[in-house]
């Protein structure tokens, strides 16, 4: 356990031997999605993430999923992912189960809100042990459209906050997070839309000692829904 704790410091941050670490990282995304009825839908998410100009960090992930639609405001959802962190010497794999609700409600004006929370099981593994990771996260989200008119295509800005909070009652490992998010998006018709984000995150990770991070990211997204009518 205290191998795989390392090494979540040591790949998701490059400590080198500090407990501050500001970065810069390139996040590059793809969504997609195929609604089977008005209740059901299949989601994948695929993407791969760096920081520029350091090889000590690089993560692949893949994360399938499905939503149950109950209400116009309900919304459940399930779903595993797999991620991959690696350099040039080590690598560790996680395996991410989840379960998460999205609630679209209130709706200010024109700007409708949606709540999104999920609880996370993050069993990592290395060469020589394996862990198990609790994770909770809440989000509060919107996207404010920009032109007024009906068309299929137009420009919005999404806008999110997001809280995370990571433990295990083994051992005194903890990490809480933070994340806010502004951008820009496009939306070419029903099935296609492209986004950029610009985000700033803040982490703080408690083990044996406490270790502080600030990472601004710039993420590319692909949203494409394969059968729009």
């Amino acid at each position: 356990m205290r191998t795989i704790c390392f090494l979540l410091l040591i790949l998701s941050i490059t400590v080198n031997g500090q407990n501050t670490k500001n970065t810069t990282q390139l996040w590059w995304d793809f969504n997609g999605s195929y609604t089977f009825n008005e209740k059901w839908k299949a989601l994948t998410d695929a993407g791969y993430r760096i920081i520029p100009g350091d090889e000590t960090f690089h993560r692949l992930f893949v994360r399938p999923s499905g939503t149950l639609k109950v209400t116009d405001i309900l919304i459940l959802q399930a779903g595993i992912g797999y991620f991959i962190t690696f350099n040039d010497v080590n690598s560790l794999g996680e395996l991410r189960p989840f379960q998460g609700l999205a609630l679209n409600w209130p709706k200010l004006g024109h700007i409708p809100l949606v709540h999104y929370v999920r609880f996370e099981q993050r069993f990592f593994k290395d060469s020589e042990s394996s862990l198990l990771v609790y994770r909770g996260r809440y989000q509060l989200g919107t996207r404010i459209r920009l032109n007024e008119d009906q068309s299929d295509k137009y420009f919005y800005i999404p806008v999110q906050l997001e809280w995370f909070i990571n433990w295990n009652s083994r051992f005194s490992f903890r990490a809480n997070e933070f994340r806010a998010v502004a951008g820009a998006g496009f939306v070419f018709d029903k099935s296609l839309r492209l986004e950029f984000n610009t985000i700033l995150q803040n982490s703080e990770v408690t083990f044996e000692e406490i270790y502080t991070f600030h990472d601004f990211i710039l993420r590319f997204r692909i949203y494409k829904e394969f059968n729009t009518d």
